[in-house]
């Protein structure tokens, strides 16, 4: 027999986990899949513009998410090829505060406090959706160990880009979903070499290198 929720949410991100919180808290049986182990590394930039922090306050996580802040970025460098370079600042929230958060520390704390509001989180899960419409939806999902089905009344998509809920669900073309590549990684760095306080963004045909100081 498939394991019945109210609402599962495919994707385990801020949008993800911050709606299976917010559902949790309202009392549904919220199911949360996240691909990624715990404390997943992300190929993301760690800043939080200062109009993401009242959201956070309203959810009563502000605090917890500047207890792992690493810094405060101000402004913005943005590098061309030719060697050009845009600088502007960085808006910031009515206290002048932006913040920099590594997202492998961002990303749990926000499905851990999903979990501490009632909702079941699965890491290492792959979801695939077995059917999609109004009244209900069946996920299929492959966990390290074991394949369990999952039946829900609402099915979110919080998978990003090229989401393959939106695509199950005929909202969004499978043909167009393109694919993208992404790499992450932590450098030491000459402390002259990067500018304290700013993001620096590298520009170049199909891409970009985005390299921030944490202190």
């Amino acid at each position: 027999m498939p394991e019945r929720f109210d609402a599962a949410i495919v994707g385990g991100g801020p949008a993800g986990a911050l709606a299976a919180r917010l559902l949790a808290q309202r009392g549904w049986r919220v199911l949360l899949v996240e691909r990624g182990a715990r404390n997943r590394n992300k190929t993301c930039g760690h800043c939080l513009a200062g109009r993401a922090l009242p959201l956070l306050h309203e959810a009563g996580l502000l605090e917890r998410v500047r207890a792992i802040a690493s810094g405060q970025p101000a402004s913005l460098r943005v590098h061309d090829e030719r060697g050009s370079c845009l600088s502007a600042p960085i808006a910031a929230d009515a206290h002048g505060e932006n913040l920099i958060v590594p997202r492998s520390q961002f990303d749990q704390l926000l499905r851990d406090a999903a979990a501490e509001a009632g909702a079941t989180v699965w890491h290492d899960a792959a979801a695939r959706v077995v059917r999609d419409h109004s009244e209900q939806s069946q996920l299929r999902v492959r966990l390290p160990s074991q394949q369990i089905d999952v039946e829900c009344r609402l099915l979110i998509g919080a998978d990003g880009v090229g989401s393959a809920v939106a695509r199950a669900g005929g909202l969004a073309d499978a043909s167009n979903a393109g694919r993208k590549f992404g790499f992450a990684f932590d450098v030491a760095a000459n402390a002259d070499a990067i500018e304290s306080g700013a993001i620096e963004m590298f520009l170049a045909p199909g891409g970009y290198l985005g390299v921030v100081r944490q202190n």
